[in-house]
C-alpha cells in the first residue's frame, strides 16, 4: 500500500508497480545505452539525455571520462563558454576510424582540430547493439588556448560548470540535428558525492520554519507548434502569490526552486525571472530587475546567507516570469506546467541585495548605430564608468559582489570589464564568445566566488559586436543593442546605476575582423589554456530575453 498522510516509507520499501509505471521503466531500460564491458568504474554518472551519458573519475591529476551514446557513426562533448557550441573545447570519436580528435568550436558550426596539442588520449572504445562506447584520458590542467581547464567546481558558491553533448550515425562528425544536449555537472565532487548541493540547500530552508514558500508555474500552457521558437511573458502582483504575506512588512527572497514539467523539460530554453514595481496590460510596466534564471540542469539558486531580495515594504511589489520554449521540430499538443517555487522570510537577513548597472545602462546612445555603414561588420564600444557617478558617493567602505549578469544583445560578440582603483587595474571579467541565443547573457565562475567593490572605484567595459551588412541601434528590444554589466552585491547603496563618462563617450568604432576582438581562447599563439569554463549561474540567462519577448512575443 501507498504511505497514509505524514507517514514516512522504509529505505528499502517501495509501492505497487501500476502499469503506467511498468511501461515507463520498459521504456528507459529501451532508451539505455547497451552494456558495454568498460575498463574501470567510474566514480559519478551523469545522464545527457535519454540514450545518451558521460561519466568521469578523476585519478590524480586526470580525468578518465567515458562517453555513451545510441549512435554508430560518432559521439562527441564539450566543456561549453556561455552553454552551446560557440568558445566550447570539444573532443569527439569516430567509430570507423576508431580514433578520438581534440577540437574546439568558435561558431556554431563544424569543430576545428586543436592545432595546438592533441591533449585527450584515447583507452577503449565498443560498439554494442547501436550504442557506441569510448573511453579516454586528459590532464586536467593543459597549457594551449585551444583547450579548457577542469578546474575546481566541487562546492558552493562556485557554480557546476556546463558542458554539451551530441552524437550521431555518420562515420564521420557532422551536423547532430536534435541528437545533442546540454547540462551542468561538477567534476571534482568527491565519489558518491559530497558536496553539498543546491536542492539540499533548498531542502534546509524549507525545513525552517520561518522559511514561507509560494508556487508559481504555469497550467498545461500549449507551446505553439507553429514556430520553433517563442517567448511566454506573465507578471504577477506579489500581494495576489503571496497570500501568507503582510504587503505592510518587509520579507527577504532567498531562494527560487525549479519545477521543471517532465512532460516538456526539453522544450524548455531557459526562463527569466524579474521583479518590479507593478503589472501593466503588457507586463511588467517599466524594466524589472532580474532576480533569477533558469537554464537546462539548473535545480535553482539560493541567496547568500547574509542577503537577499527585498519584497513589500521597501521593495518589489511585482515578479514577472518569461519562459523561452524551443520546438524546433514543430511537435504539436505540448503542455506545460513548469515554474519554479519562491522561498521567502519575514525573518530579515543583515543585507538587501543591491544591482550595480556598469556600461552604459542609462542609454545614452539610444537610437544610434553600433557601426558605420562601411566596413567589416565588427565594431567595438568602449564606456568608462568614472568613481565620481558610480562609487564616491557610497556610505560603505567596500561592497562584496556575489553574482553578475554581462548582457548585449543578438549582434553582441564579446565583452570586457575591467575595475580600476585608482589607476591600478584590480580585476577583468569577460565573455570571450557572447552567444545571445543560447544564453542571452554571461555570469563567469570567477563571480560566483565573490569579490569586492572600494568606495572610489571606478570601470571600464567593452562590448564587441558584429552586425553585417545591417544597421542595428542602441536600444531595449533585443533587435537593437546594449552593454551592460549587472553586478548583484550586498550591502545595498544609495547609487544602482554607474553612468558613462560623457566627456569620453564615442560611437563605436570598427574593428577589421573577428581575429582582433581580443578573444583568449581559440588563439594557439597564446599561452596557457583558458581558465575555468563560465558558470550557468542564475543570471546567466537573462534580461536580454526580457526585451526579445515583447518584440517576439507580440508578433506571436
Amino acid at each position: 500500500r501507498l504511505p497514509r498522510n505524514g507517514e514516512k516509507m522504509g529505505l528499502f520499501a517501495r509501492p505497487p508497480l501500476g502499469a503506467a509505471a511498468i511501461f515507463a521503466t520498459l521504456i528507459a531500460l529501451w532508451a539505455a545505452p547497451a552494456a558495454a564491458s568498460l575498463s574501470m568504474e567510474y566514480d559519478h554518472t551523469k545522464e545527457m539525455a535519454p540514450g545518451a551519458s558521460i561519466r568521469w573519475s578523476i585519478v590524480g591529476d586526470e580525468i578518465m571520462l567515458c562517453l555513451q551514446a545510441k549512435a554508430t557513426g560518432w559521439v562527441g562533448f564539450g566543456l561549453a563558454e556561455v552553454g552551446g557550441m560557440k568558445g566550447a573545447d570539444i573532443v569527439y570519436y569516430e567509430a570507423k576510424a576508431n580514433k578520438i580528435t581534440d577540437a574546439f568550436a568558435v561558431e556554431n558550426g563544424m569543430p576545428k582540430t586543436d592545432a595546438c596539442s592533441q591533449d585527450w588520449s584515447f583507452r577503449s572504445s565498443a560498439n554494442v547493439d547501436g550504442t557506441v562506447t569510448v573511453e579516454m584520458t586528459r590532464k586536467l590542467t593543459v597549457t594551449d588556448k585551444e583547450d579548457r581547464n577542469f578546474e575546481p567546481d566541487a562546492a558552493l558558491p562556485i557554480s557546476a560548470t556546463p558542458i554539451i553533448m551530441a552524437w550521431g550515425d555518420s562515420e564521420s562528425i557532422s551536423y547532430h540535428g536534435q541528437s545533442r544536449a546540454k547540462g551542468q555537472v561538477r567534476f571534482h565532487q568527491a565519489a558518491g558525492g559530497g558536496a553539498q548541493t543546491v536542492l539540499q540547500r533548498i531542502g534546509e530552508l524549507k525545513d525552517d520554519s520561518a522559511i514561507m514558500t509560494a508556487t508559481m508555474v504555469q497550467t498545461d500552457y500549449p507551446i505553439k507548434s507553429d514556430r520553433s521558437t517563442e517567448y511566454v511573458e506573465t507578471c504577477y502582483k506579489l500581494s495576489d502569490v503571496l497570500p501568507s504575506a503582510d504587503p505592510s512588512l518587509g520579507y527577504h527572497i532567498v531562494a527560487f526552486e525549479a519545477l521543471i514539467d517532465e512532460r516538456t523539460g526539453q522544450h524548455l530554453h531557459h526562463f527569466v525571472v524579474s521583479a518590479g514595481q507593478s503589472c501593466g496590460q503588457r507586463g511588467m510596466e517599466s524594466t524589472g530587475a532580474v532576480v533569477w534564471l533558469w537554464g537546462p540542469g539548473s535545480d535553482g539558486y539560493v541567496f547568500p546567507p547574509e542577503v537577499g531580495v527585498r519584497i513589500f515594504q521597501g521593495g518589489f511589489q511585482a515578479i514577472e516570469i518569461q519562459v523561452h520554449y524551443d520546438n524546433p521540430t514543430l511537435v504539436e499538443g505540448l503542455l506545460d506546467s513548469s515554474g519554479f517555487n519562491i522561498l521567502y522570510t519575514a525573518s530579515l537577513r543583515p543585507n538587501d541585495a543591491g544591482i550595480l548597472e556598469i556600461g552604459d545602462p542609462n542609454m545614452m546612445l539610444f537610437r544610434q548605430p553600433i557601426k558605420d555603414t562601411e566596413g567589416s561588420g565588427y565594431s567595438q564600444l568602449t564606456v568608462t564608468n568614472p568613481a565620481r557617478t558610480c562609487t564616491d558617493d557610497w556610505d560603505a567602505a567596500e561592497v562584496t559582489v556575489f553574482e553578475r549578469f554581462m548582457h548585449m544583445h543578438r549582434a553582441g560578440e564579446r565583452m570586457v570589464t575591467r575595475q580600476f582603483r585608482g589607476s591600478d587595474l584590480v580585476r577583468t571579467d569577460y565573455c570571450d564568445y557572447y552567444d545571445f541565443f543560447e544564453s542571452g547573457g554571461f555570469s563567469p565562475r570567477s563571480t560566483t566566488a565573490g569579490f569586492k567593490i572600494k568606495r572610489g572605484d571606478s570601470f571600464e567595459v567593452d562590448c564587441f559586436y558584429y552586425s553585417g551588412d545591417n544597421i542595428i541601434r542602441f536600444g531595449l528590444g533585443s533587435d537593437e543593442e546594449m552593454c551592460i554589466d549587472f553586478l548583484y552585491y550586498y550591502p545595498l547603496q544609495k547609487d544602482s546605476k554607474c553612468s558613462p563618462d560623457l566627456s569620453s563617450l564615442r560611437a563605436p568604432t570598427a574593428v577589421a575582423g573577428a581575429w582582433e576582438l581580443g578573444r583568449r581562447f581559440g588563439n594557439c599563439e597564446a599561452s596557457g589554456a583558458a581558465g575555468l569554463p563560465p558558470a550557468l549561474g542564475f543570471l546567466a540567462l537573462a534580461a536580454a530575453a526580457l526585451a526579445s519577448a515583447r518584440a517576439l512575443g507580440s508578433a506571436a
